[in-house]
């Protein structure tokens, strides 16, 4: 599986598979996930299905989203309630 990663560690998160969990937000090995939309995201593992983007790679600090899209999500971020 070809996958356009920053960091060797990040490529190793997105081809992570676990047996035990189909959906990788459940799963306590996944740190960060991509979704089908192609935002990464940290999973918030409270039983629901919150998430934190992510904007920055947390091991090579490379920029992830580098269009509209983080701009987009860093507004949310500024604006969220405190």
């Amino acid at each position: 599986m070809t996958v356009d990663a920053c960091c060797e560690v990040m490529a190793g998160q997105l081809t992570l598979q676990c047996p035990d969990h189909p959906d990788l937000a459940e799963c306590p090995d996944a740190i960060v996930v991509r979704s089908v939309a192609g935002q990464f995201r940290f999973p918030v593992r409270d039983g629901g299905t919150s998430f934190w983007p992510v904007l920055f790679c947390p091991w090579c600090g490379t920029r992830l989203h580098p269009d509209e899209d983080s701009r987009r999500i860093a507004r949310r971020i500024q604006t969220a309630p405190r």
